[in-house]
C-alpha cells in the first residue's frame, strides 16, 4: 500500500492510529477514505473490517469502546470512521463540536495506547476556526498517534496545480486551456472537479496529452451538473455521497428543490423503462441503452461500458415492487413540495436513506444468485 496524504506518503509502516479532518472542503477526507479501504483491502494484511459512526447517534464511550473491542476480537486491519453531522448554520459551532471533560478524556487515553491495527478518520465538516476550542483540543493529541488536516477551499493558482497533479497521477498532461474550461465548469468544488477529471481521462483512455477539446467532448452531453451528480450517487447507493450532493446543489449552487425531485423521478423512470424493454424482449441490451442514454456514444470507450453495466445491473437489483415503491413516494414528495410548507431536505434525506438501505439489501441477494 502506498497513498498519500498532502505529500506525505503513506504506507503501512507509518500509517498514523488517527487522522483528523476539519474545515468546509469534505473531499480530501472522503477521498482519503476511500484510497485507504482500496489500498488495505487489496492489501496481505489480513481481512479489512470497517466501520462508520456518525455523532448524532453514537456517543465518544461507544466509539471508543468499539474501538479498544475490536483490536481484541477481530482479525486483520480496521478503519473506523467517525462523522460529525452538516453544520445548521454554517458559522455558528454544532453542539457535537462541544467535547465534554469526559470525551476529551476518552480521546486522550486512546491515542496514547492506540490499536496497532486500527485506524481512526474523524471528520468535522464547517468553516471551523483554527483557534477554536476544538481544534485546540484535537492539536493536543499525540502527534506520534494523530495527523490533523485542515480542510480549506483551494483557490486560484494552487487550484490549477491540484487539477495538473490530479491529472499526473493518472499519467497524463494536461493544456492550459482545458484546466481553465475544467474551473469555469466545476469552480473550487473538488469534488465535482475529480469527477469531471475522471470522465475526462476515461474518454482519452491511452492517450497521454488532455486538450481542450477533450473537455468539451465530455461535459457538452452532461445536461447540468444536477442531472450528472445525483444520478452518478444513485447509482451507486451511497447514502452519504447522496446526501453531500443534494446539500451542495441546495446550498452552493441554488437548485430549486422541484428540479432535484424532477432528476430523481427520471432516474426512476429510465430504470422503468429498462425493465419494460427487457420484458418485451424485442430490443437488444445496447438498443435500449441507445434509448436511454443516448447522449453517451459506444465509441466513448470504458465510460459507455462502464454506464452499460450500471444501467443494467440496477435494473436487475431494484425489484418490481421496490421500483413501484420509490416512483409513487416520488409522487407524494413532489405533491408536498408544491402543496406544504414541510421542508424538503427532511423529505429527501428520509427517501434516499430508505434508497439505499433497499439497495444494498437487494444488491447481496442479487448477486448471490447470480
Amino acid at each position: 500500500m502506498a497513498l498519500f496524504l498532502g505529500k506525505k506518503r503513506i504506507t503501512p509502516e507509518n500509517i498514523a492510529s488517527g487522522y483528523i479532518f476539519y474545515g468546509e472542503e469534505t473531499y480530501p477526507a472522503s477521498s482519503f477514505i476511500d484510497n485507504l479501504v482500496t489500498d488495505f483491502g487489496s492489501s496481505e494484511e489480513g481481512a479489512l473490517h470497517f466501520e462508520k459512526f456518525d455523532l448524532k447517534t453514537h456517543p465518544w464511550k461507544d466509539i471508543i469502546d468499539a474501538a479498544r473491542t475490536m483490536s481484541l476480537f477481530s482479525d486483520g486491519f480496521r478503519i473506523i470512521v467517525v462523522e460529525s453531522p452538516l453544520r445548521k448554520k454554517t458559522n455558528k459551532p454544532s453542539s457535537y463540536e462541544d467535547l465534554s471533560s469526559q470525551d476529551e478524556e476518552l480521546l486522550k487515553d486512546y491515542f496514547s495506547a492506540p490499536s496497532p491495527t486500527t485506524v481512526i478518520v474523524i471528520i468535522f465538516q464547517g468553516k471551523i476556526i483554527k483557534y477554536s476550542p476544538l481544534v485546540k483540543f484535537l492539536s493536543s493529541l499525540p502527534s506520534s498517534s494523530v495527523v490533523l488536516n485542515e480542510m480549506k477551499p483551494i483557490k486560484g493558482y494552487k487550484l490549477s496545480e491540484w487539477i495538473i497533479s490530479r491529472f499526473k497521477r493518472e499519467g497524463k498532461t494536461v493544456a492550459d486551456d482545458a484546466v481553465s474550461r475544467l474551473m469555469e465548469l466545476a469552480g473550487n468544488d473538488l469534488r465535482r472537479l475529480d469527477n469531471e477529471i475522471t470522465k475526462v481521462i476515461t474518454l482519452v483512455d491511452n492517450k497521454k496529452q488532455v486538450e481542450l477539446d477533450d473537455v468539451e467532448q465530455v461535459t457538452g452531453w452532461v445536461k447540468s451538473f444536477v442531472e450528472w451528480e445525483l444520478t452518478n450517487k444513485l447509482e451507486k447507493g451511497d447514502y452519504r455521497e447522496c446526501l453531500i450532493v443534494v446539500e451542495k446543489l441546495l446550498e452552493k449552487e441554488g437548485v430549486p428543490p422541484v428540479r432535484i425531485v424532477d432528476s430523481l423521478a427520471r432516474f426512476f423512470r429510465d430504470i422503468l423503462l429498462v425493465k419494460l424493454r427487457l420484458k418485451e424482449g424485442k430490443k437488444s441490451k445496447k438498443d435500449i441503452f441507445k434509448e436511454i442514454k443516448p447522449q453517451i456514444k459506444e465509441n466513448y470507450g470504458r465510460l459507455y461500458d462502464n454506464q452499460f453495466k450500471q444501467l443494467f445491473f440496477i435494473a436487475g437489483t431494484i425489484s418490481d415492487k421496490n421500483l413501484e415503491y420509490f416512483l409513487t413516494k416520488i409522487r407524494d414528495i413532489d405533491m408536498k413540495l408544491k402543496s406544504t410548507s414541510l421542508p424538503f431536505k427532511a423529505m429527501i434525506e428520509g427517501f434516499l436513506f430508505q434508497y439505499c438501505f433497499l439497495r444494498k439489501k437487494q444488491e447481496i441477494t442479487w448477486e448471490r444468485q447470480d
